[in-house]
Order: C-alpha cells, then structure tokens, then sequence
C-alpha cells in the first residue's frame, strides 16, 4: 500500500479545495445574515447623519451564486477526498485515462464557474467599499465595521467575512480595500 507523492499532493488538493468552500460559503452566509438576509454586494451606502445606511442591496442571488458554487465544490472535493483515501487504503489504481478526462473536465468547469465567482466577490466588494467611502465617515472599508449603521445591522465583521471569503474563493484575487 504505497501511496506516491503525487497522490498525497491531490488528496491535500481536494482537502484545501473543501475547507476553502465551506469558508466561503459560510462567510457570505453569515454576512447576509446580519444584513437582514440581504446581499450587500454591489451595495450603496448613504450618510444618516452619524450612521451609515445601505440605500440599495443586490439582487439576492448573486449572493446565492457565489455561495451555491462554494457549497458544491466543498462536496465535490470532499466525495474526490473520501475516494481518494479509500482508494489509497485499498491499493486500487485510479489512474487510468477515464478517470483522468472525467476529473480533468470537472476540474475545468470548476474552475470556470470559480473564476466568476471570484469576479462577482470582488467587483461587488469594491462597490460596496467605494460607496462607503464617498460618504467621507470613515477612512477605510474595514473601518467601517465599527461604525454605526442604520437600521440596526450588526456589522461588526462585515469585510472581515466578505474579505475572507473574497480570498478563500481564489487568493490571487484577494484585496485591500
């Protein structure tokens, strides 16, 4: 039972491919959540008075995109990751051809799909930051998350979570808005 290193390196793949799609998921999620289940993405922010007010939300599934796409992929390489462990315990070969082209085109769809999801994060995130910014109540989107907004949201981790899940999907697009 000898597991090479190439398959050790695809088993520690999938493994960070799931725990980075639960992050994900659960990030924007609980972002909503303190939004009233509301997507802030590509949101705009007016001054109310001392306060900061989301005058305009996005549509509801983007949010739902980004986070149905991190859930299915957390599956995904969560059932490769149990398969691949059970096929190194069992000594069986995985490598011949079909299996390769099957996971080489699952592998390209995913990546696809995280590619804009990962654009949808970023570009609704800087919107998001940019009307923050214009309303001249704080310096930075991250100080943001310690001012008071109106109505009461509780965003007190806002662009932490958004910024964690922004980097999770795909770290070479990761910010610092």
């Amino acid at each position: 039972m000898a597991v090479s290193a190439l398959q050790l390196g695809e088993l520690a793949l999938h493994g960070a491919a799931f725990l980075c799609g639960v992050v994900c998921a659960s990030a924007l999620t609980v972002t909503q959540g303190e939004f009233g289940g509301r997507c802030i993405l590509y949101g705009s922010v007016d001054k109310n008075g001392t306060a900061l007010a989301l005058s305009h939300f996005s549509n509801i599934s983007l949010c739902y995109f980004v986070t149905a796409i991190s859930i299915l992929i957390a599956v995904y390489c969560f059932a490769v990751l149990l398969y691949g462990i059970y096929s190194c315990c069992m000594d069986e070969r995985r490598w011949d051809h079909t299996w390769l082209t099957v996971n080489l085109a699952i592998s390209a769809v995913i990546l696809f799909f995280l590619l804009v999801s990962a654009c949808i994060l970023r570009v609704g995130m800087d919107t998001l930051c940019s009307s923050i910014l214009q309303t001249k109540l704080v310096k930075s989107c991250q100080e943001a998350q310690h001012t008071q907004w109106f109505p009461q949201y509780n965003a007190a981790r806002f662009y932490d979570n958004l910024y964690s899940a922004e980097v999770r999907i795909n770290p070479g697009l990761g910010g610092s808005s």
